[in-house]
């Protein structure tokens, strides 16, 4: 009798410790698990932002050092997202000089990435500098949530570029409008609506803002898509083409696979290693080949469906 109470004790400290077992170890996978689902989701937005960077919103054949001794001039490995490029009245009309931006770690990687976005979307600086919209964030603006995630989690990732960029010299007072942004309301259109997916990146890729005709510096919103905006670069002048459904100066008499050959054509380096000289081109062919053969149907699509404009573009006048 005197041995129940030690008996009595052992059975009650077993039970405690089977008791506390089962609790403890979901708790350790449930950790596990978590941790991974975090990854996987990183994975995934990075995936998904180097497609976006590299091939459809293309911010880095602006933020990059581009080679026009090859034609379209691609981007020159080891420059990617350092910076420097100038655009001016010969580049995008605009009436000074502006330089694009550091967007390696070592000029955005202190960014939050709320302040990244910021910049992306609505064109204000983390210094709450605003910037001159020859950066397209009128039309980021407009991706989903996830996509601008995406883009910001594969910038992240690029090695970081120590390079510093000169400072913007404007003629005129410069005061945009700053466009209110809901990231969380725009949604990325289904796949199989594929007019309306081929907007979404249509938007993304800024197409409208080179195939438009420019005057005094605005665009000419009713011939959109309708060509003819003039480039003078790297010693060669070249005019945006019209790529409206028009079918005597457009893309109206186009098939669906002579467009995509377009674009596919420039997957290798043997169909742009080549010096053009004067006959060369500042359309990113070598970015834009890179956009998987739906996507580029998808565009083909939509491009279909817009106004056809009837305007005849020379592209090389010299």
């Amino acid at each position: 009798m005197k041995t129940m109470p030690s008996l009595l004790i052992l059975a009650i400290l077993s039970a405690f410790i089977l008791g506390c077992k089962p609790k403890s170890q979901p708790k350790q996978q449930d950790e596990e698990t978590k941790n991974k689902a975090t990854a996987d989701s990183i994975e995934h937005l990075q995936k998904r932002g180097k497609y976006l960077v590299n091939n459809v919103a293309g911010c880095l054949y602006c933020h990059s050092e581009r080679d026009y001794a090859s034609f379209s001039g691609p981007i020159v490995s080891g420059t990617e997202g350092m910076g420097g490029q100038k655009f001016d009245k010969y580049f995008r009309g605009v009436p000074g000089e502006v330089y694009s931006r550091n967007i390696t770690p070592a000029g955005i990687g202190s960014w939050p990435t709320d302040a990244v976005i910021r910049a992306m979307t609505q064109g204000i600086s983390q210094k709450g500098d605003t910037l001159y919209p020859v950066m397209p964030y009128a039309h980021f603006g407009k991706m989903s949530k996830e996509d601008a995630l995406s883009i910001v989690a594969y910038l992240r990732t690029l090695a970081t570029i120590n390079n510093e960029v000169p400072k913007r010299k404007l003629q005129i007072s410069f005061h945009p409008t700053i466009p209110s942004v809901d990231l969380e309301k725009n949604l990325r259109p289904a796949f199989a609506d594929r007019k309306l997916y081929g907007e979404y990146l249509v938007n993304m890729a800024a197409c409208v803002d080179c195939h438009t005709p420019m005057e005094k510096n605005n665009l000419q919103l009713n011939k959109s898509f309708a060509g003819g905006q003039e480039f003078q670069v790297h010693g060669f002048v070249v005019r945006s083409a019209n790529i409206t459904p028009d079918s005597i100066t457009g893309i109206g008499s186009w098939t669906e696979e002579v467009f995509l050959a377009k674009f596919t054509q420039y997957r290798s380096a043997d169909g742009y290693k080549y010096n053009p000289g004067k006959n060369n081109s500042v359309m990113p062919w070598t970015i834009f080949a890179g956009m998987d053969d739906f996507d580029l149907k998808s565009i083909y699509a939509y491009l279909r469906s817009i106004k056809p404009i009837n305007n005849k573009v020379i592209k090389n006048p010299l």
